[in-house]
């Protein structure tokens, strides 16, 4: 009876700290998402989603240390991905271990100073003794791989430390969907905001661990972002143009979906994204990470390892 109260307590005090960090109402919004979510699922349950014919490339940006996780992010892709998937990029740097899993899957290997150099961005972005340059080239990275790698106009972005545990597809009535998640960092709609010129943001937040991307959409948005601050490269805009006096000043995904849900709103529709945090403990309580009832997706980040 004890353990049970401990977890009631644990679920209420989680929530109340979710709703004071969400703006007016987006708390609400994102109960209301969490609900429809819940029912779809039994939905899905008697009838199961099915298959699309919509084409798309998935691009995965890997950081060295966590080539580990690769693997398991791949098979959730293939096994729960229901769209035809013509190619998987890989970008980061070169390893046997990396080199061994993108054979093994058939992915694109592209080494990420010939995507788009590190040094050629010059980013000095240090705080509290921390170096975040490498956090924030990887988001350049990402779009750069957008716009200048495969053929689909559709790309399904994924943190390499994301496994998807769920069947799922990204267009539902030709519209593409974006998952809500239950976090809101304020900085990142900040810098959406002053790059964009948005009138408005949204009260909920899409940075998901994961995206779909349509590449015209991102290269309008690049494009008024460039010729706004006047410079020849978006990424010079975009970095010469946030706040480095914070912990995390930008996120890719998120001034991504404030620019798409401000343009193109009729073109999105919005489900919660029933993602997990991964930690040693919650493993023995999942049977088959590739094969989940009520979550999309699984996150085992590399800061949760030791917890």
């Amino acid at each position: 009876m004890l353990k049970i109260a401990k977890k009631v307590f644990h679920f209420f005090y989680c929530e109340f700290r979710k709703i004071k960090n969400f703006p007016k109402y987006g708390y609400l919004r994102i109960f209301f998402l969490k609900i429809i979510g819940y029912l779809s699922f039994i939905k899905y349950f008697f009838l199961p989603t099915k298959s699309i014919d919509t084409s798309i490339d998935v691009i995965i940006t890997i950081a060295p240390k966590d080539v580990d996780k690769l693997e398991n992010c791949l098979i959730g892709i293939k096994k729960n991905i229901l769209h035809p998937i013509s190619q998987i990029f890989v970008i980061g740097k070169s390893s046997l271990e990396l080199s061994n899993i993108e054979k093994k899957y058939s992915c694109v290997h592209v080494e990420e100073e010939n995507l788009l150099s590190k040094n050629k961005l010059n980013i000095n972005y240090t705080y509290n003794d921390i170096d975040r340059s490498g956090w924030l080239y990887q988001q350049m990275l990402n779009y750069e791989a957008v716009l200048s790698l495969g053929n689909e106009n559709l790309k399904l972005a994924v943190d390499s430390d994301t496994v998807f545990s769920k069947k799922q597809i990204f267009i539902k009535g030709k519209k593409i969907i974006f998952n809500a998640s239950d976090s809101y960092h304020r900085p990142y709609f900040e810098a959406a905001k002053k790059l964009l010129d948005l009138p408005k943001v949204t009260n909920i937040s899409f940075t998901s661990h994961h995206i779909i991307y349509n590449r015209k959409f991102l290269m309008s948005m690049l494009n008024y972002i460039k010729n706004k601050y006047n410079e020849k490269e978006w990424y010079n805009a975009i970095l010469k143009n946030i706040d480095y006096q914070c912990f995390s000043n930008h996120s890719e995904f998120e001034t991504y979906a404030q620019y798409v849900m401000y343009e193109f709103r009729n073109s999105v529709k919005v489900e919660y994204w029933f993602n997990k945090d991964v930690r040693k403990k919650d493993l023995l309580n999942i049977k088959d990470i590739f094969n989940s009832f009520f979550h999309k997706s699984l996150s085992f980040h590399d800061w949760l390892k030791n917890e």
